[in-house]
């Protein structure tokens, strides 16, 4: 990837499953370095926007889907490769650029912590990285993010509440060094000044002293898509902001243009009321 082309771009992509359309014709580009929130109803697809970047239909994860049962169309470049272009191994070279945090944090239950957040370094990295610089990089996650009471050996996700699982998924996420980081709603229930704290380590970029480069990210900045069904809890944070309606993709713009938003799409996507927002202070 050179630098400056768009970590993410859609050009004219539709994606219908078992029958039922998600997307027509849908165009996106997120440059680098930003934070795209992407907004909709409960079953619109959102999910699906993030599965598209890591490579569905081929990866798509859902059990018992047939290729036949999922169409898509158009073209999808992610990190300047063409996705359609891609065999499987290709998809998950590409991926060690990728980190995912999904709803309920997608951790694995018969893992304790320390093995679930340094997973993607044992299956990308075994061999150029030992197990002493995998636990460091843990240990200096679970330190950055404030959750080193999670550091005991043994603890599996069935003892973590909601929150602990959503910063552990978070962990997990970062180990990596992530170029582009993808995250389901990870506010989604919490009240403000919780949601607030989240939030900033969301946005924050490790910095691992083990001068291990895992891909050629290099010094680029890091690239955020977070998608969610209410805007409140992410406004402070995105630099831009889109809705799906209709199966389509409207940019609305920036947190000031959404809170001005007169569209009932956009205004039902946010809890609070215009005269609130216009008061807040980012």
């Amino acid at each position: 990837m050179t630098h400056g082309q768009p970590p993410i771009l859609f050009e004219g992509v539709s994606l219908t499953i078992e029958g039922r359309q998600f997307f027509d014709d849908v165009d996106f580009e997120v440059t680098e370095g930003e934070t795209v929130v992407v907004a909709g109803p409960t079953g619109c697809g959102k999910s699906l926007l993030l599965r598209l970047v890591l490579g569905l239909p081929g990866m798509l994860g859902l059990p018992g889907m047939a290729a036949g049962q999922v169409e898509v169309s158009g073209g999808i470049q992610v990190c300047g490769q063409v996705m359609s272009a891609l065999c499987i191994n290709e998809i998950r070279v590409l991926r060690r650029q990728i980190g995912t945090v999904f709803r309920g944090g997608g951790l694995i239950d018969n893992m304790d912590v320390y093995r679930n957040i340094t997973l993607p370094l044992y299956y990308h990295c075994y061999d150029i990285m030992s197990s002493q610089q995998m636990d460091a990089r843990c240990r200096r996650l679970l330190a950055d993010l404030g959750i080193e009471q999670l550091d005991q050996i043994g603890r599996r996700p069935v003892t973590l509440n909601g929150l602990e699982r959503v910063y552990v998924a978070l962990a997990r996420a970062f180990i990596a060094d992530p170029y582009i980081l993808l995250l389901d709603d990870p506010a989604s229930g919490l009240e403000s000044r919780t949601a607030a704290h989240l939030m900033e380590k969301v946005i924050y970029e490790p910095q691992f002293v083990d001068g291990i480069a895992i891909h050629e990210r290099s010094d680029l900045p890091m690239t955020r898509v977070i998608v969610t069904t209410e805007l409140d809890h992410y406004l402070p944070y995105g630099d831009r902001f889109f809705v799906i309606d209709r199966m389509g993709l409207m940019e609305v713009g920036d947190r000031n243009e959404v809170i001005n938003c007169s569209l009932d799409v956009v205004k039902n996507l946010v809890a609070f009321d215009n005269r609130t927002a216009k008061n807040m202070e980012f």
